[in-house]
């Protein structure tokens, strides 16, 4: 059977971790590439560029992975509200820790027993011109439930880097 990342699961033929690899490529020509260019022979020619060596080492068909990652970028890019959102002030891939206190009320922040330190990235985090804040996680893989408590959670640490914003959360499957 396919190896099944946490994207979904591989193509016959690729490596283990491909969909992800392809999914992490899509996060780094979102943060990266100058998303008015929409030649893809130029996104393609980025996005390789951006593969790391070893990266590349592990992939069956490195120009398929390519390809797959360019067009959901670009997939991306053809939906209206959210380039009306990343086109402003962003910022990607912003790293967080969060201590969960399991005395408070609030429902995402409960957890058994002792309080626990939470790390993780938000894939991007837009500021709207009415100043509030829009957390986007994004997803190349099939829909799943954990996603919407990913995204829960996020939300919640954007609050606490940002005390006093009006922070909202938004999934974008491609």
């Amino acid at each position: 059977p396919p190896h099944r990342g946490p994207g979904g699961p591989d193509r016959p033929g690729d490596g283990p971790g491909t969909e992800r690899l392809a999914g992490t490529l899509v996060h780094a020509l979102l943060q990266r590439a100058n998303r008015d260019v929409r030649d893809r022979e130029e996104i393609r020619r980025r996005a390789r560029a951006l593969l790391r060596a070893d990266e590349k080492a592990g992939v069956d068909n490195c120009d398929e992975l390519v390809n797959r990652a360019v067009e959901t970028y670009l997939a991306i890019l053809n939906r209206p509200e959210v380039t009306s959102l990343i086109d402003g002030d962003c910022l990607f891939e912003l790293p967080f820790s969060l201590r969960l206190d399991p005395s408070s009320d609030s429902p995402e922040r409960q957890t058994a027993g002792a309080s626990v330190i939470v790390r993780g990235t938000i894939d991007c985090l837009a500021r709207g011109s009415d100043g509030r804040l829009t957390v986007l996680e994004f997803k190349t893989g099939s829909r799943r439930p954990e996603h919407q408590t990913q995204l829960d959670l996020y939300v919640v640490a954007a609050r606490g880097l940002f005390p006093g914003a009006a922070v909202e959360g938004s999934l974008i499957y491609a």
